[in-house]
């Protein structure tokens, strides 16, 4: 009968490890999803100030055009159009 005991914890034993080892799979899968969803947050709303960022720059540049200036590309500034140049 003794041989038997120990039949049956061992049993146990590895039931109970195989359902702590589901659990925690089950866990971190969970955890990889939320992360997943966290982090396509992160860059779209990277995204979408990269966007803004454009549009802001590009409304800069348009003004510039719009009001006579010349848009200088190095220096990142709308310089004024020199009079006569280019006639």
């Amino acid at each position: 009968m003794t041989g038997w005991r120990i039949y049956i914890l061992l049993g146990l034993g590895v039931a109970a490890l195989a359902a702590g080892g589901l659990y925690t799979w089950r866990v971190y899968e969970a955890g990889q999803k939320v992360g997943g969803v966290e982090t396509a947050d992160r860059i779209i709303r990277e995204q979408r100030d990269a966007v803004d960022a454009m549009a802001a720059a590009r409304e800069r540049v348009r003004a510039c055009y719009a009001g006579g200036g010349l848009w200088d590309r190095a220096s990142g500034q709308c310089r004024a159009a020199v009079q006569g140049a280019g006639q």
